[in-house]
């Protein structure tokens, strides 16, 4: 993975840069990825993504994950939406939207079932 750098002017003031991480594995990745404040994450079907799931679902550019002023958010910019479950275990449907992600939890890009295409996330002081 190959997570992006934002440029400076991108970057939020109030981010400690180098503070705050979010942890991230999925099925077929070999070990956790931290994304910090400078970086941000494309999830789609295209090989070019970051994150790559290729079932038919998932679109080819399904969404972004990437921190916006104070906290890590998830942009989904799919057809079908993805579902966000965080610690509370309530299920939360996005699309075309953009939902802050919190504590623990699981992004599914491909239907409700968080059976396939799921990354996790958990945040990590770094």
């Amino acid at each position: 993975m190959d997570a992006r750098q934002k440029s400076q002017q991108d970057q939020p003031e109030s981010a400690a840069i180098g503070d705050v991480g979010l942890e991230l594995h999925w099925d077929n990745s070999s070990a956790p990825v931290v994304l910090d404040s400078t970086q941000f994450l494309v999830v789609g079907r295209d090989v070019g993504a970051d994150i790559c799931f290729p079932q038919s679902a998932t679109s080819k550019t399904h969404a972004h994950i990437q921190w916006q002023g104070t906290c890590f958010m998830l942009s989904d910019c799919s057809t079908n939406g993805s579902f966000v479950r965080s610690e509370d275990e309530q299920v939360r449907f996005l699309r075309r939207n953009k939902l802050r992600l919190w504590g623990e939890g699981s992004i599914c890009f491909n239907g409700d079932q968080f059976a396939q295409c799921v990354v996790h996330f958990k945040h990590v002081s770094r």
